[in-house]
C-alpha cells in the first residue's frame, strides 16, 4: 500500500480511500491464507510487509481454451441491471465502490453460475492505479489490463475463472487489443501455475523493499519506471531489442 494517505481533498474523499485501503488489505490476507494455508500464510506476512515482488505477465489473444460451460453459467459485462445482484453475491465490494471503478474506465466481467456470483474480473486499459504497487501502471494503447480476478470461495472448481478468462479473451480481440498484462504477486504460486498453464509469458518481475529512506524499487525484463508509473514497454519495442541483441 501506499506510504501516506493524503486528505488534501474532502474528509469524505479520504475516509473512502482508507475504506478501499483497510478492505484491500483484509482481501488480501485472507487470500494468501486461503492459498498457502494457515501456517505458511502466517509466516509469509511479515516477509510481505518488508518487501514485495510481482511477476507481470502477458497473455496471448490467440489462445484458445477448451472449457465446457457448466449447467445455467453465463458470463456477461457488469451494467446496472446486475448491479445489486453483484454486491450481494461478491461480499468484498460496495455499489458505490463499483460505480467509482466505472467512471475510471473500468470494466467488470462476471461469471454467473444459476443466477449467483461464481467469479469475477476488472480490466482496464491505458493506465491503472496500483495501490499494492505504490505506482501506476502504463502500458501501449492496444494493451489492455488485467486489474482483479477473484474466484468466490466454495466456487474454484466450477470452471468459473477459465470461463472468465475465455470470455474476456473473445471481448478483448472484438475490441482491438493484442494482447492482456497483469501482476501476479510471486507468493501466489498457484495463480502463477495456472497463467502459465494458459499460456501467459512473463515480461518481467517489478518490485520493492521497505528501508531507512523509503521503498527501494526493483525492475527487470520489458519495464521501466518513469517517475511514479510502471510502464511495460510495446510488444513491437520488445521484439526490436531482441533482434537488436540477436543481431549483435
Amino acid at each position: 500500500m501506499r506510504s501516506t494517505v493524503c486528505c488534501w481533498s474532502s474528509s469524505a474523499s479520504c475516509a473512502d480511500r482508507v475504506t478501499r485501503v483497510l478492505r484491500a488489505k483484509l482481501i488480501h490476507a485472507r487470500d494468501i491464507i486461503r492459498d498457502l494455508g494457515l501456517s505458511r500464510g502466517l509466516r509469509m506476512g511479515p516477509r510481505w510487509l518488508h518487501a514485495r515482488r510481482f511477476h507481470v505477465l502477458a497473455s496471448p489473444l490467440d489462445a484458445t481454451l477448451d472449457v465446457a460451460a457448466p449447467p445455467g453459467a453465463r458470463c456477461a459485462v457488469l451494467d446496472e441491471r446486475d448491479l445489486p445482484a453483484f454486491v450481494r453475491g461478491a461480499g468484498a465490494m460496495s455499489a458505490r465502490e463499483v460505480r467509482r471503478r466505472w467512471r475510471a474506465q473500468e470494466e467488470c466481467l462476471v461469471c454467473w453460475i444459476e443466477g449467483e456470483v461464481s467469479a469475477y474480473r476488472w480490466d482496464g486499459r491505458g493506465t491503472a492505479d496500483l495501490p499494492y504497487l505504490g505506482r501506476r501502471l502504463r502500458v501501449a494503447p492496444d494493451d489492455g489490463i488485467v486489474l482483479e480476478c477473484r474466484t468466490l470461495p466454495g466456487r474454484r472448481r466450477t470452471r468459473a475463472g477459465t470461463l472468465l478468462v475465455q470470455a474476456r479473451l473473445e471481448r478483448a480481440r472484438a475490441l482491438g487489443i493484442r494482447r492482456l498484462v497483469g501482476l501476479v504477486a510471486e507468493w501466489n504460486q498457484p495463480s502463477l501455475a495456472w497463467a502459465a498453464g494458459l499460456g501467459w509469458s512473463r515480461l518481467g518481475v517489478v518490485g520493492y523493499r521497505w528501508t531507512a529512506r523509503g521503498r527501494r524499487y526493483l525492475v527487470e525484463g520489458a519495464l521501466r519506471l518513469d517517475g511514479d508509473e510502471l510502464v511495460v514497454l510495446p510488444e513491437d519495442a520488445m521484439t526490436a531489442s531482441r533482434e537488436s541483441r540477436s543481431g549483435g
